[in-house]
């Protein structure tokens, strides 16, 4: 009984596990630049070989990874064998990257619109403390602490203009800031915490 093609080939994309071994293919400076040579035009192991200075046994080698995943093939032409990029493959490869770019795109979108409306609905009325929700709140704590430098102490009243923009009653960003452990007490004052400022990037 035939069996019908996987969901990603129905619609012209490789499947993981053959973008698993198209990639373990490439990773290889040679075989990446077999494979620039082969989309300019067919050659022969010969030609190959001389065009990258290497010997004709490695190259064979090289190609047989190429031609094992589907990406090159090749044909006997009297004395010589042939190797030729094969175009569809290839180009089910190039969509595959087209189509990640577009959803990277997407993402981006998606991510910009979400920043917005979550500082929209924290500043709409003046700022009300911080949401309950993880990704929000991790949000508008990074957005107070962007505000401050590193290891540089503040006192409440530095704070209190700093923040005054945003909050009348600053206690309403710094005792949750504070009980996270992202601000510390310093000499009476505030700064990052060590162990925040240190894997974070504050901008």
């Amino acid at each position: 009984m035939e069996k019908s093609p996987p969901a990603d080939r129905e619609n012209g994309a490789p499947s993981p596990e053959e973008l698993a071994a198209l990639f373990a293919a490439l990773a290889s400076p040679i075989r990446i630049r077999l494979i620039s040579i082969l989309n300019l035009r067919d050659a022969c192991l010969e030609e190959l070989a001389e065009m990258l200075e290497r010997s004709p046994a490695t190259i064979h080698h090289h190609l047989r990874k190429l031609t094992a995943c589907g990406l090159v093939t090749s044909q006997r032409r009297q004395y010589y064998r042939y190797y030729a990029l094969q175009r569809e493959q290839w180009g089910q490869l190039h969509n595959w990257f087209k189509g990640a770019l577009q959803f990277n795109r997407q993402l981006a979108d998606y991510d910009r619109q979400f920043r917005q409306g979550v500082f929209a609905a924290a500043f709409r009325d003046g700022f009300q403390g911080f949401p309950p929700q993880q990704r929000e709140r991790q949000l508008l704590e990074r957005f107070f602490l962007g505000h401050l430098e590193k290891e540089r102490v503040y006192s409440r009243s530095e704070l209190g203009r700093l923040f005054s923009e945003y909050c009348g009653e600053l206690d309403l960003i710094l005792k949750p800031l504070t009980a996270a452990g992202l601000l510390q007490r310093s000499g009476g004052g505030y700064r990052i915490s060590d162990s925040f400022s240190s894997r974070k990037n504050l901008k």
